[in-house]
């Protein structure tokens, strides 16, 4: 018959032996990081299929050249369109007799609101105001217009803001821009025109940048990958 003595003794020790260990660790920043990369491009995927969706129900009964004229949307909204509505549109180089007809539109544009070159580089690279917008967006879908609709409105843009660019908007790209680019496509997804708006530079230069970034993450993580066993 055990002892009272021996009973306490057995019951201190379970309840030593019942205590868990504090580690005092956290969990890994890596896996953390990988997490929040998950959570990331699961919220951009979903920004992704609202966009597409909106797009797809605001025109829905429009004719195939007006949407290829006036959905400003790019990469995935662009595509849904085309597949569900039929679009038929011009890729690629564009060719002299549309580059001429594109800048005739622009030196029309010009005439017509009595601006210059300077105030012209304002609204193509300025800052991105209400004002700045919606005199760029005028300016493309005259100029898609004019091509009639041959060519989706934002492949217009970029061709505008390719043509009439100044050296000092190909620079390399300053950490601002870089976090400025960085919250948008958060923000917005791969909507690359509104990016554009966002950054003030062409959705192209937005869109090649951002492929630039992505592709140096997925390098630096692969020697993490291949260390592991």
């Amino acid at each position: 018959m055990s002892s009272e003595g021996e009973v306490e003794a057995g019951v201190e020790a379970g309840s030593a032996s019942a205590q868990p260990e504090d580690s005092g660790s956290e969990a890994p920043p890596k896996k953390k990081a990988k997490t929040a990369k998950k959570v990331e491009k699961r919220d951009s995927s979903a920004r992704q299929e609202r966009a597409v969706a909106a797009a797809l129900a605001k025109y829905r009964g429009w004719s195939a050249r007006d949407i290829v004229i006036n959905n400003v949307g790019y990469g995935a909204i662009l595509q849904a369109l085309k597949k569900e509505y039929g679009l038929e549109y011009k890729e690629g180089r564009f060719s002299e007799e549309e580059a001429d007809a594109v800048r005739d539109q622009v030196d029309r544009y010009m005439k017509k609101m009595r601006i210059d070159a300077d105030q012209l580089d304002i609204i193509l690279y300025g800052p991105r105001t209400k004002e700045n917008r919606e005199a760029m967006s005028e300016l493309v879908l005259d100029a898609t217009t004019a091509l009639n609709g041959t060519r989706p409105n934002p492949a217009v843009r970029e061709f505008i803001q390719r043509q009439y660019r100044e050296g000092t908007h190909q620079g390399a790209w300053s950490k601002e821009e870089v976090r400025i680019l960085t919250a948008a496509v958060q923000k917005l997804g791969n909507r690359w025109t509104e990016i554009a708006d966002e950054v003030g530079r062409s959705g192209e230069d937005c869109r090649s940048k951002w492929e630039l970034i992505k592709l140096q993450e997925t390098r630096a993580e692969v020697p993490n990958k291949t260390g592991t066993s």
